[in-house]
């Protein structure tokens, strides 16, 4: 039923309520787009780096363990550049590709 308006002020309008919405977990992700079979391996990798580092970083904290903990907060920081498969001790170009080796008998300077 409408309510007449004849003031400024704050007006309430009473209704029979619909259904209840159903509560969801939200332990899964949802993803609307497109997206590549290799954008979902580095998603999967990602996910997975990430949870063994929570694991890691729970077993240290459980043993009071800081190299542990250090450990696990350095793995979870570099996840993202691990999971694009990116991480190494070799040296990055800026796009991130690893410089070629030189050819075989010779060396990188001629």
């Amino acid at each position: 039923m409408a309510v007449q308006v004849s003031y400024p002020g704050v007006y309430i309008d009473e209704f029979a309520p619909g259904a209840p919405i159903q509560g969801v977990g939200t332990g899964t992700a949802s993803f609307i787009g497109v997206a590549s079979a290799g954008d979902l391996d580095t998603l999967r990798r990602y996910a997975h780096i990430r949870a063994t580092a929570a694991r890691m970083l729970a077993e240290g904290l459980r043993r009071n363990d800081r190299h542990l903990i250090e450990q696990a907060i350095d793995m979870a920081q570099r996840a993202p550049q691990t999971a694009r498969g990116f991480a190494s001790d070799a040296p990055q170009t800026a796009r991130g590709a690893r410089p070629e080796a030189p050819a075989k008998g010779g060396s990188a300077g001629q």
